[in-house]
């Protein structure tokens, strides 16, 4: 008898710096992306349509859901274990869904959505792809 294969679970990543709302919305839908993960430790921001709200409305009517978990993955005053509990959380999250991990840095290696995938691909076989 033969093991099951484990399902390969893939998380995808993206920083909105140099999108507008339109933008960034475009790229979600483009990669078929149902679930955005707003890892931001306070989910407000000086560029125009992406403090929560805004952006949580926008998404809905695109048929995207929201989740915010900046107070357990956020880049600011979580724990580790609070980081360890996320990353188990998202991977349950990343095998039904096709989920993007989200921050303001545009660049993942200057963010801790690097540090994060890292962590996921380490502990948790998840296969991360920056958009």
């Amino acid at each position: 008898m033969t093991k099951p294969k484990k399902q390969q679970i893939t998380v995808w990543n993206i920083g909105y710096q140099h999108h507008n709302q339109d933008s960034f919305v475009r790229v979600l839908q483009q990669n078929q992306i149902s679930l955005l993960v707003d890892l931001r430790s306070k989910p407000y921001s000086r560029i125009s349509g992406f403090n929560q709200a805004t952006l949580k409305l926008r998404l809905a009517q695109e048929g995207i859901e929201y989740l915010w978990v900046g107070n357990q993955l956020g880049g600011l005053g979580c724990t580790r274990g609070q980081w360890e509990q996320g990353c188990i959380e998202l991977t349950k999250l990343a095998r039904d869904k096709r989920l993007a991990m989200m921050c303001m840095e545009a660049e993942v290696e200057k963010c801790h959505r690097n540090k994060l995938g890292e962590m996921l691909t380490f502990f948790h076989q998840v296969r991360n792809i920056n958009l």
